[in-house]
């Protein structure tokens, strides 16, 4: 095979790719909507704050309540059947407080409140958290952001079994830190910003904000590392069911020329595109993204600063920029943030379609090349050799479809750029014959 062929045969693997890589994010778009990834996230990183560090074993495993605080997985298909039983466990920690002999606090030493073990549940069931969750499909609708002051009335409200002592000072959070576990770290720093802060609430809360924010940047880390676990394998189901065998394309593409150059026709033209956002043309969707997260924060501070002020005359927990407390603009200003972040979900739902349409045709006319995809009784091996030549090419293609989209969009660009230096003597007559029949029809001019 020479040079220009072996070009246009990884030109046409390279397209098909990026094809596929497209119908990947869109899938894996899918997957985090559905399993509301963030929520998971948060959940991970308040189990963390909750439960005290515990040694590894030689294998780096965490055992015990540690390890269960791990958090839940991204996609776990057995959710329905966890939320039941935590319902029907906090509905039994909730009957078991109110039966209980003693309504005062436990102490330990010193007459101290004695630490109790919280757990997520705790935290989030909290009035200062619950009231951000909704009803929905699912977990789509769970609580994915609390801020660093709902965080901290959540996690000591549940630590002191809702007989908190109100936030109206640093003095009195220092108090409500001892129904915490005591070797927690969420613990530890809470008591080295009361500190530091010594008995000004301003700075305290300026402290707490910029330590949440690098507890946020992890948060935003660990859905990033996880994510890339979720697009292999994404790209190893998607490879297996639709057939994209890179062993076996390559060699149809090495072996028919026409089927070879159509491919390479559509690849060349999709180089023409800025870049893989103009391709599949996702801006849309990108727009109608930001749009969404950019509502539901603002519904998150509207129903925040509602619920400061229902709460402003008995713990004083209102912010010091809330000002004055109008409810009635409150309420107003609360419905219009839900009003919306229901229209913006409505427009990144169909914004979604759209792409999964778009999609859908790039594949269609990937098709319609003459390169046909999926399984059949012609496509099946016979025989163990075969089977194995054919979980190499799946396997290959499965880890190329997992370097993303833009990647291969960039090396398509590249690879286009490369074979415009020196086409094939096919095209270069096609090409010098349309340009002598292009002068002959205009004749000679002046």
């Amino acid at each position: 095979m020479d040079f220009l062929a072996s070009l246009d045969v990884f030109l046409g693997l390279t397209f098909v790719y990026l094809v596929f890589a497209l119908a990947v994010t869109a899938i894996n778009e899918f997957v985090a909507a559905a399993w509301s990834s963030r929520a998971r996230w948060l959940r991970r990183a308040i189990a963390n704050l909750l439960i005290p560090p515990a040694p590894r074993s030689p294998e780096g495993k965490r055992s015990g309540a540690a390890e269960a605080a791990d958090g839940e997985p991204l996609v776990d298909w057995l959710l329905p059947l966890k939320q039941a039983w935590r319902r029907l466990r906090a509905w039994l920690r909730r009957w078991l407080r109110r039966h209980e002999p003693a309504p005062g606090q436990a102490t330990g030493e010193g007459g101290k409140a004695a630490s109790t073990p919280i757990t997520v549940d705790d935290v989030l069931g909290s009035p200062f958290i619950a009231y951000l969750d909704a009803p929905g499909v699912g977990n789509t609708f769970r609580v994915s952001y609390v801020s660093a002051w709902q965080l901290l009335q959540g996690a000591l409200d549940a630590a002191n079994r809702g007989r908190q002592a109100g936030f109206v000072s640093v003095a009195n959070i220092r108090m409500m830190l001892a129904g915490l576990p005591e070797h927690s770290p969420y613990r530890k720093v809470l008591e080295d910003l009361c500190a530091r802060a010594g008995n000004d609430m301003t700075a305290f809360r300026t402290l707490l904000e910029e330590w949440f924010q690098g507890l946020e940047q992890q948060m935003s880390a660990w859905y990033r590392q996880k994510t890339q676990y979720v697009i292999v394998g994404i790209s190893v189901f998607l490879a297996a069911a639709m057939n994209v065998d890179t062993i076996d394309i390559a060699t149809r593409l090495y072996q028919d020329a026409s089927l070879r150059e159509a491919l390479v026709t559509q690849a060349l033209k999709a180089a023409e595109a800025e870049d893989a956002e103009a391709f599949i043309d996702s801006a849309a969707l990108d727009r109608a993204r930001d749009d969404f997260a950019a509502a539901e924060r603002r519904r998150h501070e509207a129903v925040v600063a509602q619920a400061h002020c229902e709460r402003r005359g008995s713990d004083s927990g209102a912010p010091a920029d809330v000002g004055s407390c109008d409810p009635q603009a409150l309420e107003t200003a609360v419905a219009a943030a839900e009003q919306a972040s229901a229209t913006t979900n409505a427009v990144l739902a169909q914004e979604r379609r759209r792409f999964d349409q778009r999609v859908r045709s790039r594949i269609d006319e990937l098709a319609s090349s003459g390169l046909a995809f999926g399984w059949s009784a012609t496509t099946t091996p016979n025989g163990a050799a075969a089977w194995i030549t054919k979980l190499f090419g799946l396997l290959l293609s499965a880890a190329a479809l997992s370097l993303g989209a833009p990647f291969w969009f960039d090396m398509l660009k590249t690879v286009a750029s490369v074979r415009a230096i020196g086409r094939s003597p096919r095209e270069q007559t096609r090409d010098e014959k349309s340009s002598g029949t292009h002068q002959a029809a205009n004749g000679p001019r002046g």
